[in-house]
């Protein structure tokens, strides 16, 4: 009887772990539209202040052409090195 209570005990472990896993394992309920709607205010607000605080870039001229673009090679002094391959 004694070895019979002993061997009940991993099947007792393994039935709870299976009822916990499948109680984890299930899909999170929908969310509530309040909690919905209340994280896309803050989600705005958030945007707004960091949008705000932000400095402005002004990178047109009158004609719509950029005026700060350093790729332009129109722009630089001196011609870029080339880049030897030695093998």
């Amino acid at each position: 009887m004694k070895v019979l209570l002993w061997l009940m005990i991993p099947v007792a472990a393994l039935i709870v772990g299976t009822i916990w896993a499948s109680i984890r394992s299930r899909p999170p309920r929908p969310a509530a539209m309040q909690d919905s709607m209340a994280s896309f205010s803050r989600f705005r607000r958030a945007l707004a202040a960091s949008t705000a605080s932000s400095p402005a870039r002004h990178l047109s001229d009158t004609d719509g052409r950029h005026t700060d673009d350093a790729a332009d090679p129109s722009k630089l002094d001196e011609p870029a090195p080339s880049v030897a391959r030695s093998e």
